[in-house]
């Protein structure tokens, strides 16, 4: 598996490729990322679209997640209704945007 940053760089990647299709989603996603492979970054779809490392004041949903889970999410390895159902996914602020990242994931 790879890290949490390339990761973060193939999101990147995505919704540059996809601009404003992605701006469709119009949220703005803080991930912290906990664990050793630990950070935070921003998923901004509504004034980007672009991805950073670092907080986000403005962000519609805070997700918080372990780096494995996270990795396992990114792989297709685990899914992320079970991963909140038990508590290893905890969301924050808007949870119905949380469900838009599905449609960024299957761009």
């Amino acid at each position: 598996m790879s890290n949490v940053a390339e990761n973060f760089a193939k999101i990147t990647a995505k919704i540059e490729e996809k601009g404003d299709a992605a701006l469709e989603i119009a949220e703005i996603f803080q991930f912290n990322i906990t664990g050793e492979d630990s950070g935070t970054w921003t998923v901004n779809l509504k004034e980007g679209p672009s991805c950073t490392e670092g907080e986000n004041d403005d962000a519609t949903c805070v997700i918080t997640i372990a780096d494995e889970d996270f990795l396992g999410l990114m792989a297709g390895e685990r899914n992320g209704m079970e991963l909140f159902a038990t508590g290893k996914l905890k969301i924050e602020r808007d949870a119905m945007a949380a469900m838009k990242l599905e449609k960024l994931f299957k761009m």
